[in-house]
């Protein structure tokens, strides 16, 4: 006779599922305004569902959600990255987590000049004076040359009569580019009228063609009228004034020759 094997009976013990349940959902429940999370009880088991808010759609919501996740992460790995990169450097070679930002540099240098200093010859004897004072500055100004650098570079040029004016002059003006150009030029006696002569002149240096003696003149004209200082009255007066010597006897041009007036 067999035996009867007596089954005992397990009971299991109660937990509290459903409880275990409701704190789940609690927990994982958004704000109540626009977040709602329901209970769904099917064969026992327990589901959430989040219902986004009126409007939007969820789909595009989340990936919004994922996409920001994504990029904070991203920005945490790459500024760890760097910092620990950076800290294997010395301190004035490490890069900083933020982007640079480009820099402008501001040049500060002056104006590029010719290298070194040009050539120039010196005065030769019986060489118009005011022709060899114009190359002079148009150089000097090709080089930059400070204004006030001009009459000690010049001195060293002069020779002859030139060198001797130089020397006549007071001591406190002599450093003066522009007293020792006029002293230059009273010591040629080189005035307006010289250069009226030279203008009314009708001989043509040997070798100048039609161009050279158009700059030529227009230079003596510029040298005679000085237009730059004087208003066109003043001019119309000197060009009366022309006339009139060529048809007053010699006695009357000799007395406007020697006072010089400046209008009728």
């Amino acid at each position: 006779m067999a035996r009867r094997r007596r089954r005992t009976k397990c009971t299991t013990k109660r937990t509290g599922l459903r409880s275990q349940k409701q704190e789940m959902a609690e927990d994982l429940a958004v704000d109540d305004a626009t977040w709602t999370s329901e209970e769904v009880s099917e064969g026992g088991a327990a589901a959430s569902v989040i219902q986004a808010p009126d409007g939007l759609n969820a789909g595009e919501d989340l990936l919004t959600v994922m996409r920001a996740f994504l990029e904070d992460s991203s920005g945490e790995r790459r500024g760890s990255w760097l910092s620990s990169e950076d800290s294997e450097l010395p301190p004035h070679q490490r890069r900083s987590s933020a982007v640079d930002e480009p820099r402008i540099h501001v040049s500060s240098a002056e104006p590029s000049r010719p290298h070194g200093d040009p050539k120039i010859p010196q005065y030769a004897a019986g060489e118009d004076i005011e022709n060899y004072l114009l190359r002079f500055e148009r150089i000097a100004r090709t080089w930059a040359w400070p204004e006030c650098e001009w009459a000690c570079r010049l001195v060293p040029l002069l020779t002859g009569k030139a060198l001797e004016a130089y020397t006549a002059m007071d001591e406190e003006r002599a450093h003066s580019y522009p007293d020792l150009k006029a002293a230059l030029l009273t010591k040629f006696d080189v005035s307006p009228e010289t250069y009226r002569q030279q203008f009314r002149s009708m001989a043509v240096p040997a070798g100048e063609n039609p161009t050279e003696t158009y700059h030529r003149l227009k230079g003596l004209y510029r040298r005679w009228i000085r237009p730059e200082q004087h208003t066109k009255e003043q001019i119309g007066e000197q060009i009366i004034l022309e006339q009139l010597l060529r048809v007053f006897p010699a006695d009357i041009c000799t007395w406007v020759k020697e006072h010089e007036p400046t209008e009728g």
